[in-house]
């Protein structure tokens, strides 16, 4: 099945071929694949499609710790962060994931409660 015979011609398979190739798991599996490849291409468009988008908030770090009222030295010690890390996520040039995201999140919404859990 590798080549088809159009013709005279042999040629490579097209994407309908390998979709059509039976009832097979492959073949459904294909399918699926297939489809969530074309939602991809018309949402890429801007086409309306059933995909849901999820983004990221950004979070501005220096403001962050601007209301715990901390140094920047104080803040890394306090919460555990790297001195050059807490300098890159203020100058924008990196921006927090993971669980730095989660805590500065939470220091953000309730910066008095993180520091009195820390400290117990």
């Amino acid at each position: 099945f590798l080549m088809k015979k159009v013709g005279k011609k042999r040629t490579l398979p097209t994407l309908h071929d390998y979709m059509t190739i039976g009832d097979n798991e492959m073949g459904k599996a294909f399918e699926e694949i297939y489809a969530g490849l074309n939602e991809a291409i018309s949402h890429a468009k801007g086409e309306q499609t059933k995909i849901i988008e999820h983004t990221q908030r950004s979070v501005d770090v220096k403001a962050i710790r601007a209301k715990t009222g901390m140094s920047q030295q104080r803040f890394c010690a306090t919460f555990g962060i790297s001195l050059g890390r807490l300098r890159h996520w203020e100058q924008g040039l990196r921006t927090p994931r993971g669980t730095a995201l989660i805590l500065l999140k939470v220091v953000d919404k309730n910066p008095i409660a993180v520091i009195e859990a820390i400290a117990e």
